[in-house]
């Protein structure tokens, strides 16, 4: 479950003003082009989604079908609805997802709201799909470990959590 409660009210606002203009994300879609060599037709599990920011941006930039998660309903309708956008309730340690169902999950400004990081590591290995090697994986689950770890010894972890980015591919 997430640490914060999103109203309505917080929801919007968070939009306004927390979400980067497209074009001001052009590092992060090279950085994916890059490691995950979207193809149309992939899914990206966006954990934590948020008000949909890179959900919209993946199926833009890519093609890629993504599987929206989030805990919160006021964040999950700010979601703009679109082709390709599947929005979910549920968070990082249950997954409302099948096995093997994603080919790249993506978490994003959200590593902050997790509680249980043995939880969300293991529901994210079961909706990757297999084919990817063992070691990708690990990379991107020990930086998780490290910044959640990292972010608990500060007096206050927002900031140092809060731009964090993991892409986790499979």
């Amino acid at each position: 479950m997430a640490r914060i409660a999103y109203d309505d009210q917080t929801a919007v606002a968070y939009k306004a003003v927390r979400e980067v203009p497209r074009d001001g994300l052009g590092e992060w879609r090279e950085a994916i082009r890059r490691h995950l060599n979207p193809l149309p037709g992939m899914t990206v599990a966006d954990i934590g989604a948020g008000t949909g920011q890179f959900a919209v941006a993946f199926g833009a930039w890519f093609g890629l079908s993504v599987l929206a998660v989030e805990p919160s309903a006021a964040m999950r309708a700010q979601i703009p609805r679109r082709p390709g956008i599947r929005i979910l309730e549920g968070h990082s340690s249950a997954l409302p997802l099948p096995d093997g169902s994603a080919d790249g999950a993506w978490l994003s400004l959200m590593i902050h709201h997790i509680p249980d990081l043995e939880a969300a590591a293991r529901e994210i290995r079961r909706v990757l799909r297999p084919g990817a090697p063992e070691e990708e994986f690990r990379r991107g689950e020990e930086r998780l470990r490290r910044a959640v770890q990292d972010a608990e010894q500060t007096p206050d972890p927002e900031p140092r959590t809060n731009w964090l980015d993991l892409l986790v591919l499979r």
